[in-house]
């Protein structure tokens, strides 16, 4: 089955009275175009991706969107990548910028390059730490350290920038050799960072709701304990499921998910899938409650889920998708994709848009639909969210059965909590 993220899209047939003309929005793509390569040139510093960065500072600074001290920071690119020549070009050219920290900056790196001397470059390295410039504190670094590889104040101040840039396993790896240090104020920070930068190993998640569907009457609850075992991406972890909801009843004929009343206690494996995904396998066995059956289950798949670190009065997006495998549902998969927007409103209280889309391989038709909601959220605790929505949804053609109506409206209340425990 093919998972498919869904997107929420907006289109305008017309132009409003006082919008830009047509050709302007040429202009705000081809900025946003200069921004997202700056980001990535960055980005690539952070991670050691020097030849990917330079690609992304030229592209920059050929469609005339650099600075003079975007352009500075690629000539240390090109110095980091032994691009002396067209560094000192660059330099030469940055010596005559209005801004006078570049100038200096440029004059005295062309200095250091006619003169072999690399302390002009540890001493910007320093002033950039301070002024939380990580990514070109870097590249000076490195570019001392070429010269002075055992300066071990200096390779200490490296593994602070590679922490601050977020490549902690290099920083670790540099922070175990300092540990060893005969300089016993080296050798402590060294310690005192690799403390502090102990990946923190997972404890037991906690997660459950309450949703309350108008157009079924129905609420159902749900909760989900999960604990690993070993801290690694990849790892087998216990788990606790347990499903209720007010109108289930053995054979009532209601969809499978509002008659699913069960506690099961399994165990599984997970791996890290990228960045933001993850896959797993798990069985266990199911205890039937209000009546239900009892039998052993297994269930698999894969989960995916981004969002933005919008905050406070700041906009938040996310989106995600999972395909799941149930053997409890007579061996049906069953795919979801959710995309939502947040906006605060007042207070804590913050407006929310949300899209749907389920698909499954049985083509029950309660399980292939498309949504759109719109409603109110608002934190009632750090741990609790309530949300409330109206529903407008379509069952999809795919679905086998007839239905007297092919599209829903419903009221949708939802409180979720989570937290995490040692």
């Amino acid at each position: 089955m093919l998972l498919v993220t869904w997107s929420l899209m907006q289109w305008a047939p017309g132009r409003a009275f006082g919008q830009a003309p047509w050709w302007a929005k040429f202009d705000r793509n081809f900025a946003c175009d200069a921004m997202r390569d700056r980001n990535d040139f960055y980005r690539a510093v952070r991670e050691g991706a020097y030849s990917r960065a330079l690609a992304k500072g030229r592209r920059v600074l050929a469609d005339g969107k650099g600075d003079d001290r975007f352009a500075l920071d690629v000539a240390y690119v090109m110095l980091h990548t032994g691009l002396n020549g067209e560094a000192s070009q660059e330099l030469s050219s940055l010596e005559q910028s209005r801004d006078a920290g570049v100038a200096s900056a440029a004059a005295r790196q062309l200095g250091v390059l006619g003169s072999g001397s690399s302390a002009q470059d540890l001493q910007e390295a320093y002033s950039a730490a301070r002024n939380s410039q990580h990514e070109r504190a870097l590249l000076l670094l490195s570019e001392y350290l070429a010269q002075s590889p055992r300066d071990e104040r200096a390779r200490l101040q490296y593994a602070y920038e590679l922490t601050a840039c977020g490549r902690t396993s290099e920083a670790r790896e540099l922070l175990g050799e300092l540990r060893a240090s005969s300089d016993l104020a080296i050798a402590r920070a060294a310690s005192a960072q690799l403390a502090q930068s102990a990946p923190a190993r997972a404890g037991t998640s906690v997660y459950g709701y309450g949703i309350h569907e108008g157009r079924f009457a129905d609420t159902v609850y749900a909760l989900d304990v999960r604990r690993p075992i070993g801290g690694a991406a990849s790892h087998v972890y216990a788990v606790i499921h347990l499903t209720n909801d007010t109108r289930s009843a053995p054979d009532a004929g209601a969809p499978q998910v509002f008659n699913d009343d069960a506690a099961v206690a399994g165990a599984g494996i997970a791996a890290r899938i990228g960045r933001y995904g993850q896959a797993f396998a798990e069985t266990g066995y199911s205890a039937g409650l209000r009546g239900q059956r009892s039998f052993p289950e297994a269930r698999a798949g894969v989960a995916f889920a981004a969002q933005s670190d919008g905050k406070g009065r700041r906009a938040h997006s996310a989106v995600s998708s999972s395909l799941v495998y149930y053997s409890r549902f007579a061996g049906n998969a069953i795919a979801y994709s959710t995309a939502e927007h947040d906006f605060r409103l007042s207070g804590s209280v913050r407006g929310i848009v949300t899209a749907s889309l389920g698909a499954d391989a049985h083509r029950l038709y309660y399980n292939n639909y498309l949504e759109a909601a719109a409603g109110v959220r608002a934190r009632v605790s750090p741990q609790t969210v309530l949300t409330v929505q109206a529903v407008r949804g379509n069952y999809l053609a795919r679905g086998l059965q007839t239905l007297a109506a092919s599209s829903y409206t419903s009221i949708r209340s939802a409180l979720t909590f989570g937290l995490n425990l040692p």
